[in-house]
């Protein structure tokens, strides 16, 4: 598993990279193979957002998420669960898909 991070208008802080990473692994039940995971926080006149995409064996997503205040920390985990909820659909589609019930 790869993980970069990207920061813009704002200090890399070892902390954030930490809990990025920390969110990261836990991605890492859902593939088998190689995953990459760009972590992208940006600070905007009044909001913090962060930007996490995700690729891997047959798919690709993205999820964005921002907190009007100066907390990088929410964003974060709400980007988190936007992309883990895409990926569980993703992966529930895909098992499934062999599986249907014909009548």
């Amino acid at each position: 598993m790869q993980v970069h991070f990207s920061f813009q208008h704002t200090d890399p802080s070892d902390a954030m990279k930490e809990r990025a990473q920390t969110l990261s692994t836990r991605l890492k039940k859902y593939f088998e193979g190689k995953i990459t995971i760009d972590w992208h926080f940006t600070r905007e006149k009044s909001a913090c957002v962060v930007h996490c995409h995700v690729t891997g064996n047959h798919i690709d997503t993205f999820a964005e998420a921002s907190d009007p205040g100066e907390n990088f920390y929410a964003a974060m985990d709400e980007c988190f669960e936007k992309v883990e909820r895409q990926i569980r659909k993703h992966k529930e589609t895909v098992t499934n898909h062999h599986h249907r019930e014909e009548n």
